[in-house]
């Protein structure tokens, strides 16, 4: 063996040797600190699978056998504890997960045998390895290796290869902690601490409820950190009697301020998690307890060495080194099982609900009065308060969707108890109320239920203009206003709504719920005059989200305006709120293709800078969804599409995203998909989508419904028409059944399924279906909405091809007339019916108009429209329509061939049929 080989032989077992550095691919392998980076990023990994790495590499393209490595790797063991193959194997694949499947190819096994590492591989030589730290080195009295000045005093805890010491300074009697890595194997945990501990003062400055690290030795063994004392950790100072023989300070801590302390915590844990940083062993033992100057407590949140960050961009942005923390292999199981969640004992990857978990069961401890009670079947017993069980309940959830998304969330709830308390109060009224109501309509059993939804749907909508912008403000301030509004709500709904359905009061019988709701609506002004600003805009935001979700566009675009009027005179305070009211009032508008009103109120969102800048992950994903809206109302899919794509984006970035708000954002992906002809990827967005609300909803269920609806679309433009029609059908008739014939989803299945007669080339059965959509979209929006066009441009083009011309005709004259109300003449729509009403002319041989029709009309503007492969073929087939009309057979052939070449569909009524006709016209 050469004297090279030796000193890498020995680099896994002697302590002193040369240590190398071995490139290999995107690789990096520092021998002397036991380090594997990956792009320059470093790996975190099992220290086994690292030291087997070393070996390999001391012997390339030699082959390790099996007793090889575990005389070496696992030396310390005895003949009881030998390694087994799986033990080995076990390292292996540890190995190639940490370096990645490229770097891993060359990792091989030789069954039964060993393994052996392939390829070309750079080493250089980096020095000697640092010796590890005796453990002698560390006892009391002696000084603190590389600090001298201060002396160990007491071991406060450790474990294999690491030390906890508290020390003092001789003279001053300042006190530290420092924390000891005696060997490589803990040192990543040391770096991570540190980087993290970075990060999160220079993002956060400081802090007192965090113990920031003051310094740290990371050049030779023992590697240490060092930080102030801050006391004793939670889980010891509550076990200490709050005076001599009584009880214990744990059991002596009031109800409230068990409760506000884990609300400090939740708040800390939730600033930690807004920049990026996730903890990953929330226990007591993590938090310290310290006495204050005025006779309080001081709690500080210690210990990120199991940290994760999740943004590592952060550290590049604040120029700090990332030290010890993983790419992607950090063992999700780090932690102590008491505080783990269930999807991380699963084996999952950590995240934002992982900590809250923990959070929720620390909750459960302080207010059991036992820190060593585990989370148990039952537990609800030890806790009397139903609004705190309720918050441990949300917090622990065994499924992570349905936990708390966020600990600011956990931190809100528990500081807004008392406000919370007020508020159950009052919806306790409220149900009162309700109920008095629903006895008061007794009567009218054909109205009752009608009443019932309405309250429903107004109360959904009051909650959304609170909670969409609530974490922005200090929950008691926003409860208190949900109070308020919450009264003023249980007027509108116990005097208003029950004036619409009684027939006595309003001289009318048989009222629906949407216009029971616009009637109540009318009188907010008027009933609530002497309110403030800010309730009068949350009751009319809450009608404005009821009336868009039952389909009357035209009342919440009043409703939305009332409420932007109210919020804008409410003053800063209510910013969120506005904010959101225009999101919603922009959506409504442009239902009614009232784009340029539409275009300004999304303007006066951008214009808010400072708003902008406040917007939660939720309040920024509506943003980009209401401005796909309206490039979408544009028909600009393409630009549609990129918008919501960064709104999914955004949603995988943010951990315990609103579950609802996301599947809104997919379903409107998956459509514009389908639109621009992306069908595997549509139907790749909404089978996972139904499936998901077919499991939370049932089969019944509006929701997972409509989803339906956009499937079977997907799968009739790819022209799986089997497949769509029972889909489509079965989802038109649960929609009539859950939402009525006259809403607008009702009407959307509707509609889907006449286009389905209508490739079929049935087209009078297309025409019969499409008449009462057209009707219920007039109903609904308006004669001069885009979607009531757009159904009537169907409805035309099926009795054009049906053979009804004149019919055909004056529908499309009447789309043009609305389409030019809304858009330019350039617009896509605008030239789709122009094109559809000189083509229907031209058949009845009306070439003049006709002419003036198609002039100006662009392949590229009507694939927008309607995407199709072949436009710029159909227009020259109508030009040389219209040549042969003047008597030009020359120009006529050379404009039929040229459409010929470029004809690459056939719908029954475009194609080689209509080719070959001019063919014989033209000899």
């Amino acid at each position: 063996m050469s004297e090279d080989d030796a000193a890498l032989t020995s680099e896994a077992g002697d302590s002193s040797s040369i240590g190398y550095l071995y490139r290999f691919g995107s690789a990096e392998f520092d021998g002397a600190r036991g380090e594997l980076r990956i792009g320059g990023l470093i790996i975190n990994s099992q220290p086994k699978p690292l030291q087997m790495l070393a070996l390999l590499l001391q012997r390339p393209g030699e082959v390790l056998s099996k007793d090889e490595l575990a005389a070496t790797l696992w030396q310390e063991a005895g003949a009881d504890d030998a390694p087994s193959d799986a033990m080995i194997a076990n390292a292996a694949s540890k190995l190639r997960q940490a370096l990645g499947e490229e770097n891993a190819r060359r990792l091989v096994t030789l069954p039964r045998v060993g393994y052996r590492f392939d390829g070309p591989i750079e080493r250089v030589a980096m020095g000697r390895r640092q010796p590890r730290a005796a453990s002698s080195e560390l006892a009391p009295g002696l000084p603190v290796p590389g600090r001298e000045r201060y002396r160990l005093a007491e071991c406060l805890g450790g474990a294999r290869g690491q030390a906890i010491w508290l020390a003092r300074h001789p003279r001053s009697e300042d006190r530290r902690v420092f924390k000891f890595a005696l060997d490589g194997e803990r040192l990543a945990d040391l770096k991570r601490e540190v980087t993290l501990s970075r990060l999160l003062h220079e993002a956060l400055g400081e802090r007192e409820d965090i113990l920031r690290v003051l310094d740290w030795n990371f050049e030779r063994a023992p590697y240490w950190i060092e930080l102030p004392h801050a006391g004793a950790s939670l889980d010891r100072w509550s076990a200490e009697p709050a005076e001599p023989g009584g009880t214990t300070r744990l059991a002596d801590l009031p109800r409230a301020q068990r409760v506000a302390w884990v609300a400090d915590l939740a708040a800390v844990v939730g600033a930690a998690h807004d920049v990026g940083v996730l903890h990953q062993d929330l226990k007591p033992a993590n938090v310290l307890v310290s006495a204050t100057a005025q006779g309080g407590w001081q709690l500080r949140l210690t210990d990120f060495g199991s940290g994760r960050l999740l943004e590592p961009e952060r550290l590049r942005a604040l120029q700090i080194t990332q030290q010890g923390l993983t790419v992607s292999s950090l063992d999700a199981t780090s932690g102590t099982p008491l505080y783990m969640a269930p999807e991380l004992l699963r084996g999952e990857g950590p995240t934002t609900r992982s900590d809250v978990f923990a959070l929720g069961v620390m909750l459960y401890q302080i207010l059991a009065g036992d820190f060593r009670r585990a989370l148990l079947p039952g537990w609800e017993r030890d806790v009397d308060d139903p609004l705190l069980r309720e918050d441990i309940a949300a917090a622990t959830d065994q499924d992570a969707v349905r936990r708390l998304g966020s600990a600011s969330q956990l931190a809100a709830r528990l500081r807004g108890l008392e406000a919370r308390r007020a508020a159950l109060a009052e919806q306790q009224a409220q149900a009162r109320r309700a109920a008095e109501v629903t006895l008061h309509l007794s009567r009218a059993r054909a109205r009752r239920p009608w009443i019932q939804t309405a309250g429903a749907l107004l109360l959904a909508g009051l909650a959304t203009s609170l909670w969409l912008y609530v974490g922005q403000r200090r929950l008691a301030d926003a409860l208190a206003g949900e109070v308020a509004a919450s009264r003023a709500l249980n007027q509108l709904l116990g005097e208003d709504l029950i004036g619409a359905a009684s027939p006595k009061r309003n001289g009318r019988a048989g009222l629906t719920v949407a216009d029971a709701v616009a009637q109540a609506a009318s009188g907010i002004e008027t009933r609530f005059a002497g309110t403030a600003p800010a309730v009068r805009g949350r009751l009319h935001a809450a009608v404005q989200s009821a009336l868009s979700d039952l389909s009357r566009a035209q009342d919440a675009v009043v409703a939305g305006r009332l409420a932007v009027q109210a919020l804008s005179d409410a003053g800063p305070s209510e910013v969120m709120a506005l904010a959101a009211a225009r999101l919603r009032l922009a959506l409504d508008l442009v239902q009614l293709s009232q784009l340029d009103e539409a275009r300004t109120v999304l303007h006066d969102v951008d214009a808010d800078q400072a708003t902008l800048a406040r917007f939660t992950p939720e309040m920024r994903v509506r943003l980009y969804y209401t401005r796909s809206w309206l490039t979408a109302g544009d028909l600009s899919m393409q630009q549609s599409s990129l918008e919501l794509e960064q709104a999914m984006a955004l949603i995988a970035r943010t951990p315990g995203f609103d579950a609802s708000l996301r599947r809104v954002v997919a379903f409107g992906l998956a459509d514009n998909y389908a639109m621009l002809e992306r069908y595997g990827e549509a139907e790749a967005l909404y089978r996972p989508l139904r499936e998901e609300q077919l499991r939370e909803y049932g089969p019944r269920d509006a929701r997972p419904l409509y989803t339906a609806v956009g499937l079977g679309r997907t799968l009739m433009l790819a022209g799986r028409l089997d497949e769509a029609e029972p889909m489509l059908r079965d989802a038109a008739d649960g929609l009539a059944d859950a939402l009525g014939a006259g809403h607008r989803q009702s009407l959307d299945a509707r509609s889907q399924l006449a286009e389905l007669r209508f490739r079929r080339q049935d087209w009078d059965g297309a025409a019969r279906a499409w008449q009462p959509v057209r009707s219920g979209f007039v109903a609904l929006l308006g004669e001069g909405s885009s979607y009531t066009v757009t159904i009537q441009t169907n409805l035309a083009l099926a009795l054009h091809y049906g053979h009804h011309l004149p019919e055909a005709e004056r529908e499309l004259r009447s789309a043009l007339a609305h389409v030019r109300g809304f858009v330019k003449e350039g617009d896509p729509q605008a030239q789709q019916i122009r094109y559809a009403l000189a083509d229907c002319l031209l058949d009845r041989g009306q070439s003049g108009e006709a002419a003036a029709l198609l002039n100006g009309l662009q392949p590229e503007a009507l694939n927008l429209a309607q995407p199709q492969r072949d436009w710029a073929a159909r227009l020259d087939y109508q030009q040389a329509r219209l040549a042969l009309a003047r008597g030009d057979r020359v120009q006529a052939g050379v404009l039929l061939r040229r459409a010929e070449a470029g004809r690459k569909e056939d719908d029954g009524h475009w194609g080689a049929s209509n080719l070959l006709t001019l063919h014989a016209a033209l000899r």
